[in-house]
């Protein structure tokens, strides 16, 4: 088991307005009988199960599993010949902890484990409704400049505009001015950045943060093959342009943990533990963010 845990945050929204609550959904999976109800194959040979959930107080601590059953490593003991494992499957576990009151996921992230999207796309598949949106979190710096400074140009990258799905006027104008780009020119991917230029006005902060929400959306919905996504932003005070890279400024931490062993159930609260302290230094940032 690694033993740097990596711990980021996601917002997680309903799709549709007035949809289940994540915390709905997790307390519905968390009754569902016996476990192996609980797993779900969230694309092919991706099966992952919740494990456990606490639903007790304002957060909620749990621990998703992603069951391998194929492509499995052999047993190696030392001075032996590898041989076969021996049993039909192996799990990756991922420690979490939620916030129901801001709606704010600080989940485990590992390359074996779970990811933020397959988690949303789980909860949808299992407690029925539209669907979620999990969305990072931007770290305390990022957020900070976005909120007070002047927003002088977005920029992203993206291969396939025709997969991008409009959610209103504004939207589907981007949407319709890029599939023609990419029909006429028939380039492999486009670069676009949308600028105020060298004048002092500057961009329209809630229309440009709202098409940043919808490419943030859509890349977690895997449609339009989104690589980069940028703004560059005059801090407040200051005079000169500040580069944002909006897809790697993204809150959490990580750090070495004395994990047990072979003790699944001692290196579940020690992760939980760290997961916890993570949550609680970036408390006052995301109740700036999330608390109205």
């Amino acid at each position: 088991m690694d033993r740097i845990v990596n711990v980021r945050m996601f917002s997680v929204e309903a799709k549709e307005d007035g949809g289940m609550a994540f915390s709905q959904a997790l307390r519905h999976i968390a009754d569902l009988q016996p476990l192996a109800r609980r797993e779900h194959e969230t694309e092919p040979d991706v099966i992952i199960r919740l494990e456990d959930l606490n639903p007790t107080g304002r957060i909620w601590f749990g621990e998703m599993v992603r069951v391998q059953e194929v492509n499995l490593p052999p047993k190696a003991l030392r001075g032996q010949r590898r041989e076969r494992l021996g049993i039909r499957s192996i799990g990756h576990t991922s420690v979490f902890a939620f916030d129901t009151r801001l709606s704010v996921l600080a989940l485990q992230l590992s390359r074996n484990g779970i990811t933020a999207a397959r988690m949303g796309l789980y909860a949808e598949s299992l407690a029925g409704g539209d669907g979620y949106n999990v969305l990072p979190v931007p770290d305390k710096a990022t957020w900070s400049i976005l909120r007070q400074g002047g927003v002088r140009s977005i920029g992203f990258s993206l291969a396939t505009p025709s997969e991008l799905a409009a959610i209103d006027d504004e939207t589907r104008g981007v949407r319709r001015g890029m599939i023609a780009m990419k029909e006429s020119m028939q380039p492999t991917r486009l670069e676009l950045t949308m600028s105020m230029g060298r004048g002092e006005i500057d961009m329209d902060r809630s229309r440009a943060v709202s098409l940043l929400q919808w490419l943030f959306r859509e890349r977690q919905a895997h449609r339009g093959r989104i690589t980069r996504m940028r703004a560059k932003v005059i801090p407040r005070d200051e005079e000169d342009a500040m580069a944002l890279d909006l897809l790697n400024g993204h809150m959490g931490e990580k750090e070495w943990v004395d994990l047990p062993e072979d003790d699944p159930d001692a290196s579940y609260q020690k992760r939980k533990d760290y997961i916890f302290s993570v949550l609680r230094e970036n408390r006052a940032a995301l109740e700036d963010m999330y608390g109205s």
